[in-house]
């Protein structure tokens, strides 16, 4: 079958704050799940590093411009950024990443409305259950769980509503009829994530409170079947991601963080 063009793909643009190496690779490995079963071109600092070390503001401002799908990571670094902006802290002198220049752009976006583009919000299941906070933050009312919502996340951004769905014989056969082509191998994607816990939870010892976020069960190797939306043969190509990527570009010129609008927070 052939690939949908270049030029008639959705835009995804994926905002994230880098943990650790380690939530880099979950990151690279959605991006690839996206292209290859959301047909989406991606956008995010991973493959436009060239363009940021030229201008971190055209960036942002182009990526905002040119998203139809904006995918917010709420990662531990993006979260802490953002409550010591809404708690006042304007003291210190760090100079925002490329991912905090990118979602206050957004969220400027949805106040403003100036432009009216999909958000979805994405967690981990190991990290604090703040939903609240990553809601306000992402301006989305719900977010969704890596790995337990992989399944409503691709839905979602495929555009596919459960709810609206008719289940008649004619979807049935259908659903029988296909190849193991509509199964969605989700087994890297779950590997980086388990790894990303494990390098988490050997940084925060485990006490009573921190117990309950230990996985329930143990998804490596998993392949998760899509019940709904048809896939589409196509080329898995990411485009340009290093194999050592790194965060923000935080060190950039500051003359190029003040061109993109001043404050960088609400």
């Amino acid at each position: 079958m052939l690939g949908i063009p270049e030029w008639s793909k959705k835009t995804a643009l994926i905002i994230y704050e880098p943990d650790c190496t380690q939530h880099v690779q979950v990151i690279r490995e959605l991006t690839r799940l996206l292209q290859s079963q959301c047909n989406f071109k991606v956008l995010s600092e991973m493959t436009r590093h060239e363009q940021i070390r030229h201008s971190k503001t055209d960036f942002v401002l182009d990526s905002v411009k040119q998203a139809d799908v904006v995918l917010i990571v709420v990662s531990e670094n993006l979260r802490a950024a953002w409550q010591a902006r809404q708690q006042g802290d304007n003291r210190s002198t760090r100079v925002p990443s490329v991912g905090e220049l990118l979602l206050q752009s957004v969220r400027n976006a949805v106040v403003l409305r100036s432009k009216s583009v999909q958000r979805v919000a994405v967690r981990f299941d190991y990290t604090p259950a703040m939903t609240d906070v990553d809601s306000e933050l992402a301006v989305v009312s719900k977010v969704y769980e890596l790995m337990r919502d992989i399944n409503q996340l691709l839905l979602t951004l495929r555009g596919v509503k459960k709810s609206t769905q008719l289940l008649t014989l004619t979807c049935c056969l259908k659903i029988l009829a296909q190849d193991s082509g509509n199964v969605v191998d989700t087994s890297k994607l779950t590997e980086s994530v388990a790894a990303a816990r494990q390098h988490y939870q050997q940084q925060v010892p485990v006490t009573d409170a921190t117990a309950d976020l230990m996985p329930r069960h143990d998804t490596s190797k998993e392949i998760t079947p899509l019940d709904t939306a048809q896939h589409r043969d196509i080329d898995v190509h990411v485009d340009g991601l290093p194999s050592n990527p790194t965060s923000g570009y935080a060190s950039a010129l500051a003359s190029d963080l003040h061109s993109a609008g001043g404050q960088c927070w609400d």
